[in-house]
């Protein structure tokens, strides 16, 4: 693989993972306005938040397993919420 492209590869795991967040925020979000939001999918949510964060901080451009992890793994959860938005 090129340069060029695991670093195509390295950023939409990055948007993956913002994608991700941006997905949990809207729903935390949605949650809280309700009248009796459940504190129990807040606290999920909040907690997926955490993780996809943490894992777009410890990402790292030479790691190619773990970005293919995100990219089959997370990929399909993105493009799931984006058909249905």
């Amino acid at each position: 693989m090129s340069t060029t492209e695991q670093l195509a590869r390295f950023e939409t795991a990055q948007e993956t993972l913002g994608m991700l967040v941006a997905i949990r925020t809207s729903l935390v979000y949605s949650e809280k306005r309700k009248a009796k939001p459940d504190a129990n999918k807040i606290s999920i949510w909040e907690s997926e938040i955490t993780k996809y964060n943490d894992e777009d901080l410890s990402l790292r451009f030479s790691d190619t397993t773990e970005i293919e992890r995100i990219l089959t793994s997370y990929g399909p959860m993105v493009k799931a919420n984006s058909v249905n938005a």
